[in-house]
């Protein structure tokens, strides 16, 4: 035993210290561990809020909620991306197996190469200006949605709920989302001979003021009630737009988070058609709708529509896109027309200012000379 200047018999060895450091960081780490397996058995929403306010500390004092929330989406879309992931699986097996990357086109090296580093540029612009510490809440944040989608298979629109009760949304232009509970009538109603429908045709569903995917998660929710087999092979297939950026991002969330994005549901087609005729499918490449080709997203802003998108659209909801968008901005609810199904729910007018209700503003106050702020 070591015995420390001081006489007093304690022991300062360094792999004592060390030894003491990596138990009391092991008992950090399992402390940790069961808190947050207790905040997954409570209700998601508020563990989400708290988790978010708990990021928004560990970062700029100059950062609004409304920025903190807006880069969660981002981190947790990119975390989910499920192509950008096997672009970087897919480089890391090449770069560790130098036999396997002679054998691949050197067109395709190349291109995972770029997209490989791509995805990681991508990736420092989204963490820039956050520690350690609020992307580890905002890791948390995400594992919740995730546990509640993928475990409890619960097609609740969590993250719209979030947003509402952080007090994110325009209320003065009348943003308002429709309720779990009446989406989820309303999508009973409309989708009535679901469990009839046959399973080898494509189900589309259009919402042109799809907010946060309520209306699309709850239609989703009644198919996977009563014909869960379009799910499973991937011929459910859902359409959004929005002028909001953050809404769609909300919803764009909502179809990664349960696999009804178009990246998947080429997946889910593709190993469903193997299943079905393994030596013609193996010979047969796939070939996806357009609005499902891997990579693209079927939820977007006006904005962002393509023209067949925009034909498709008008002909489905007999409107044109500059009526829809404008009809938009003044009730930002509309009776919602599907591909094949309309999707209905009752309309929020706009808001109007008036002495009453109008927002209510700091008065101009003369401060001393040299005073900055009161």
């Amino acid at each position: 035993m070591v015995i420390s200047a001081s006489g007093d018999g304690s022991s300062s060895s360094p792999n004592n210290q060390t030894k003491d450091q990596t138990k009391k960081e092991a008992r950090e780490k399992e402390r940790a561990r069961k808190e947050f397996q207790q905040l997954l058995t409570r209700p998601p929403v508020p563990v989400i809020i708290r988790l978010l306010e708990q990021a928004q500390t560990y970062t700029s004092p100059y950062r609004q909620m409304s920025d903190i929330f807006d880069r969660f989406l981002e981190i947790a879309l990119f975390c989910l991306d499920g192509r950008g992931r096997l672009i970087e699986d897919s480089w890391e097996k090449l770069r560790a197996n130098p036999e396997l990357a002679a054998q691949v086109d050197p067109g395709q090296h190349t291109f995972l190469l770029m997209h490989y580093h791509r995805r990681i540029s991508d990736w420092h612009k989204l963490i820039r200006g956050f520690s350690e510490k609020s992307l580890g809440f905002l890791t948390q944040a995400l594992t919740v949605l995730v546990y509640q989608a993928q475990v409890h298979q619960d097609y609740r629109d969590y993250i719209g709920a979030v947003y509402m009760q952080l007090g994110q949304a325009n209320k003065w232009a009348g943003q308002f989302f429709t309720p779990w509970e009446v989406a989820y009538v309303t999508s009973q109603m409309t989708l009535v001979d679901v469990t009839e429908r046959p399973q080898e045709k494509p189900l589309s569903i259009n919402d042109p003021a799809c907010g946060s995917g309520v209306m699309l998660m709850a239609a989703a929710a009644v198919v996977a009630a009563n014909n869960p087999a379009l799910i499973e092979r991937g011929l459910l297939e859902l359409y959004g737009q929005d002028i909001d950026h953050t809404c769609v991002l909300m919803a764009q969330l909502n179809m990664r988070l349960h696999g009804l994005d178009s990246w998947t549901i080429c997946l889910k087609r593709e190993a469903w058609r193997l299943q079905q005729a393994p030596a013609q499918a193996a010979s047969t490449p796939l070939s996806p709708p357009a609005a499902l080709q891997a990579g693209t997203e079927t939820v977007k802003l006006y904005s962002e529509l393509t023209e067949a998108e925009r034909r498709r659209i008008e002909n489905t909801t007999g409107q044109s896109v500059a009526e829809l968008q404008a009809q938009l901005r003044q009730t930002r609810q509309l009776t919602l027309e599907g591909f094949e199904l309309p999707l209905n729910q009752p309309p929020q007018p706009a808001r109007r200012l008036t002495k009453t209700n109008q927002p209510t503003r700091a008065k101009n106050k003369t401060r001393p000379a040299g005073q900055l702020f009161e």
